[in-house]
């Protein structure tokens, strides 16, 4: 049954009322629905030299995206299903001289502000959301991968390091993002920023 409270309103608790619009329109999706909010963005793309040797592994895998591009016309659609309360993304990558690339990963809200947002693979990102200092923040507590319904901690730390992002409004409409994966040794070994815009709200 449709539920009127977004998936995020529980996630982000006491900060949500006083979130910018755009993130109230970006995070709109109500569970147990078939609500879509479509956003349009021009995304650059940055991957380590090492990690470009694995892209035919994250193309397999659909864990990321597997070109290092800037300027690439990107849509993300964010979807609800009517069976549950996870949260979609439905990215669409146009880079020159190639078919679109699709990549989609599903969110499962956990306890409190933790969530897990898990790839087709079964790898999935554990994470936390809050929203501090005027940005929504995901912060890293690990990785796992699920089979046969088991999930099992993955120290990918060790091999590419964690994963964090970052969310600012610009005004009603837009906002800004940064994902960066960031190794202890190497620093930066995979990154995206993108400026995205909502096109496109749910409807009752």
């Amino acid at each position: 049954m449709k539920q009127n409270t977004p998936i995020f309103a529980s996630i982000f608790g006491e900060s949500w009322p006083t979130m910018p619009l755009v993130f109230h329109k970006h995070y709109a999706n109500r569970p147990f629905s078939n609500d879509v909010t479509k956003t349009i963005g021009i995304m650059d793309i940055e991957m380590a030299w090492f990690l470009k040797i694995l892209a035919p592994l994250f193309a397999f895998t659909q864990t990321l995206v597997p070109f290092a591009e800037q300027a690439i016309r990107c849509n993300v659609n964010f979807e609800s299903e009517t069976t549950s309360n996870a949260f979609w993304f439905n990215r669409q990558f146009y880079f020159p001289n190639r078919k679109p690339y699709m990549f989609r990963s599903k969110l499962i809200p956990q306890n409190g502000n933790k969530v897990i947002e898990y790839t087709k693979s079964g790898i999935g990102w554990i994470a936390t959301y809050e929203f501090t200092d005027g940005l929504v923040k995901l912060n890293h507590l690990g990785y796992i991968f699920t089979i046969f319904g088991q999930e099992l901690s993955l120290p990918l730390e060790l091999i590419f390091g964690k994963s964090t992002a970052w969310e600012e409004a610009i005004d009603e409409n837009r906002f800004r993002m940064k994902m960066e994966i960031r190794h202890p040794i190497f620093g930066m070994v995979y990154g995206y920023s993108c400026e995205f815009t909502v096109v496109e709200l749910p409807v009752d």
